[in-house]
């Protein structure tokens, strides 16, 4: 009974951990600045939206349509900065709530397994390095991976013969469609590839082919995501070509692809999928090891034995799922660590299982613990490091607001270099004019006064007799804010 009591304690302790890692991180997300390129991009185009009214077409700038991926994640940012207000906690909150549901429904599926493994799976999802980030970033994963999760979920609950049938059929096809309206193609492509293996290494295909209705599950998938692309097509004509054929396969196939009209392509060498899924499990790819080292002499198999069919049958489902990213990226070379998202929950799972096969209850909790203790203490860390070097960071927050507070200079800010700076946007709220060479500034600087933004390494290269026309007013970081001298 005293054992039972304490193992009690210790699940109520990992729960109470979990909260508390929620909260840190909801509390941190209007904490510091939207970052270049990524989450200041997302959350501008989320301010244009909201901006212009249109929920059609997601504005990559003022009269420049963006055709990279889908708007669901832009819906989702208008919404919070439409309730929130246009600042950082506005434009996060919704990606924190879909990490939230993504840790929901990783319990929701693993809850039968037993409260425990639910717990411990919960957990060390929720305390992973990258998904830590993730929730909260302004991205368009998160919710891929919510609609993943509910796919793959809903395909699991399908197939169960003590499962809801129903239910797992409509959480499927509604999950395929938020992952079409959140990232695309892609989603389908990652929820399929480990359900067809599955199903073909069970010899399941007939069952899999009466248990769920698919032709009228892909016709609401369709119905739920089909007329945003045709009416995507028809605002800005060119957006089904560049989409399918360039984000869904020169993005891929083609190392340092040229076509991105939105950023820079990201050359890796191929498999480095691989290595960045071992870092987005931190600190579990080091926590899991070393405990099952250390807890090998009180080694236990009482729990899901391997001659069982069903417990076969579900470690080939998660199995399957965890790998499905690496499996698909694994020969591509423009890649982002943040792929390895939708793989997550069932890392989480088969980490709980794993724990909860081979260690003792009181050493399998205690572990999670610990995890959960070295997140929290690290995204801690972290907070206070950004909080107080905001201007190491890759924001012009701190540049616009010393700007804009100047309430008597009425000098136009200009910024130069060719690469556009998403967070001036967002923070200045209107349209930014980039000069791009040094006769730009020339002429602006003869039209009147004005300030001029310029990272440190372009003001360096520009010649004497244009520095010599420009006084440094601030420096913030990397960045200068100057002032033409002939005022």
């Amino acid at each position: 009974m005293q054992a039972d009591d304490k193992h009690s304690r210790q699940l109520q302790a990992v729960w109470i951990g979990i909260a508390v890692l929620a909260l840190i991180r909801l509390l941190s997300i209007g904490l510091y600045p939207l970052m270049e390129t990524t989450e200041a991009r997302y959350g501008e185009m989320g301010r244009l939206m909201l901006e212009s009214g249109d929920w059609i077409t997601p504005w990559y700038d003022y009269g420049v349509p963006f055709w990279g991926k889908p708007p669901a994640s832009v819906w989702a940012t208008r919404t919070g900065l439409s309730l929130f207000g246009i600042n950082e906690f506005g434009a996060r909150f919704p990606h924190w709530l879909f990490g939230i549901m993504t840790a929901a429904g990783t319990w929701y599926l693993a809850r039968k397994r037993g409260g425990e493994v639910a717990t411990m799976a919960t957990a060390i999802l929720s305390s992973s390095m990258l998904f830590v980030v993730a929730s909260g970033a302004v991205m368009t994963d998160m919710l891929m991976t919510v609609g993943i999760t509910m796919t793959m979920a809903g395909f699991w609950l399908a197939m169960s013969e003590s499962g809801p049938r129903a239910g797992g059929t409509i959480m499927l096809f509604v999950g395929l469609a938020v992952g079409l309206l959140a990232k695309g193609p892609v989603a389908v492509i990652l929820c399929a590839l480990p359900l067809g293996i599955w199903t073909l290494w069970n010899g399941k295909l007939l069952r899999v082919w009466k248990r769920i209705p698919w032709v009228y599950g892909l016709l609401v998938t369709l119905l739920l995501s089909a007329p945003w692309y045709w009416l995507a097509e028809q605002h800005t004509p060119g957006f089904l070509e560049y989409f399918l054929v360039g984000e869904h396969w020169n993005r891929f196939t083609v190392s340092g692809w040229s076509g991105d009209l939105y950023g820079n392509a990201h050359d890796f060498p191929r498999g480095s999928i691989w290595l960045f899924a071992l870092a987005a499990f931190l600190p579990w790819t080091a926590l899991i090891p070393a405990a099952l080292f250390l807890g090998k002499k009180e080694h236990r198999q009482k729990q899901y034995p391997t001659n069982n069919q069903a417990q076969r049958l579900w470690s080939r489902f998660l199995l399957l799922w965890a790998l499905s990213p690496m499996l698909f990226f694994t020969m591509a070379g423009n890649i982002l660590i943040t792929y390895v998202l939708p793989a997550m929950p069932a890392m989480a799972l088969v980490a709980a299982e794993t724990l909860s096969r081979h260690l003792p209850n009181r050493r399998s909790l205690k572990t999670v613990l610990t995890g959960i203790i070295f997140s929290s203490l690290t995204m801690l860390s972290a907070l206070i490091y950004v909080m107080s070097n905001e201007d190491e960071l890759k924001s012009t927050r701190s540049l616009v607001s010393y700007y804009t507070s100047q309430e008597n200079d009425s000098r136009q800010l200009y910024f130069y270099g060719s690469r556009r700076q998403y967070s001036a946007n967002f923070y200045l709220q209107r349209p930014v004019t980039y000069l791009r060479d040094e006769a730009g500034i020339t002429d602006m600087a003869g039209q009147g006064p004005m300030q001029l933004a310029i990272h440190r390494r372009h003001y360096d290269r520009l010649t004497e007799s244009i520095r010599s026309g420009l006084e440094v007013q601030a420096v913030f970081g990397e960045w200068l804010l100057t002032g033409s001298i002939a005022e």
